[in-house]
């Protein structure tokens, strides 16, 4: 283990015995990894909420149209149709992959924001403790 890792976990280890039970529970309640679901049931919840339904909602619709479109595709004899079909087929899975990119990276800040939080909640409890 590199000496950088042990610095780290000195510091972890440093800060959790510097809080009190009361904090930990805290802690606790805020901490912590979130599984995928709860990441995306949070993703619901706050300001961009209406947002994100209708991100969830054109994404649906997207793929829809995405098989629509391919089915479509193989159906049509005529040459028109084959490129308006396979340009509507390019064009929705184009748009679908963009909303589940500003989805994921949604997904991110909050996750991040969230680190934020934590970090600044403790850093408030650790400068209360400090003598002055």
């Amino acid at each position: 283990m590199s000496s950088k890792n042990k610095d780290d976990m000195n510091i972890d280890k440093k800060i959790k015995e510097a809080l009190m039970a009361e904090d930990e529970e805290l802690f606790a309640e805020f901490g912590g990894e979130h599984n995928m679901m709860e990441k995306v049931i949070d993703s619901f919840q706050g300001k961009s909420r209406g947002f994100t339904i209708m991100a969830f909602a054109g994404m649906w619709f997207m793929t829809g149209i995405s098989a629509l479109t391919a089915y479509m595709f193989f159906q049509t004899e005529s040459l028109h149709e084959l490129i308006a079909y396979g340009g509507g087929f390019f064009f929705s899975l184009s748009a679908l992959g963009m909303m589940k990119l500003w989805y994921w990276m949604e997904l991110n800040k909050n996750a991040v924001t969230r680190e934020i939080k934590r970090v600044e909640l403790q850093l408030a409890r650790l400068s209360a403790r400090i003598p002055k």
